[in-house]
């Protein structure tokens, strides 16, 4: 789909082919997207399991949400430091 989208810009405009390439998100982006929202809802789907384990529901079921989503954002940093090296 980028492909077309890129020929297509290419052909209506006078842009260069490497000002199109920038604008258009790379392969390499769309990883990291993945990755980011797969570590998020799990993240956030084990403080789920979390809170209904430990019942009743109540102020320390935000803090156990708030600590997994934050633990997952967390795995996210820790696996872009590892890509950029």
């Amino acid at each position: 789909m980028d492909y077309l989208l890129k020929n297509k810009i290419i052909e209506t405009t006078a842009i260069s082919e490497r000002v199109v390439e920038g604008l258009l998100p790379g392969p390499q982006n769309e990883q990291h997207k993945v990755v980011k929202w797969v570590a998020l809802l799990l993240s956030t789907g084990a403080g789920l399991l979390l809170c209904n384990r430990y019942l009743p529901l109540g102020l320390h079921s935000v803090i156990i949400l708030l600590f997994s989503t934050a633990l997952g954002f967390s795995a996210y940093y820790l696996y872009l430091r590892g890509q950029a090296k």
